[in-house]
């Protein structure tokens, strides 16, 4: 697989729209070098909105559904707002498993500022974060 660097730093872009309180991420959905959608993580403007987000990459897929994403590549990356650095921006599970949903094999985050992981959505997912949602007290 040949990772498009270009992606990479766009899902950095990306991840400087979010309006998250500690970490900002970004996603970039490409086919070969023509990007297909992009996303970033921000507050649901649903019901949910006090207690969940949405992901970067659910926003990256929400936004390419019109797209035959079959073998496209997701580039991924995270900023912590506190230091502005580019941080680790390895999908949690339910990311991983929406993204391979779709077609995509491959997803490239950033782990800092001069170095990338590249996540084989087609293996073992088992060691990623799984969140849970929790009801908030009335």
């Amino acid at each position: 697989m040949k990772i498009n660097e270009p992606s990479l730093d766009r899902a950095v872009k990306m991840a400087q729209r979010s309006p998250q309180k500690r970490f900002m991420t970004g996603a970039v959905i490409a086919k070969g070098d023509k990007e297909v959608s992009t996303g970033w993580s921000h507050m649901s403007s649903l019901r949910l909105s006090t207690v969940s987000s949405i992901h970067a990459e659910i926003h990256a897929l929400g936004r390419g559904r019109h797209v035959d994403l079959y073998d496209a590549v997701a580039y991924i990356a995270n900023i912590s707002r506190k230091s502005g650095n580019v941080a680790l921006a390895k999908p949690c599970f339910s990311c991983a498993i929406s993204l391979y949903a779709a077609g995509i094999r491959y997803a490239v985050y950033t782990i800092d500022k001069s170095n990338y992981g590249v996540l084989d959505l087609t293996k073992d997912l088992s060691g990623l974060k799984v969140y849970e949602l929790h009801k908030l007290k009335d």
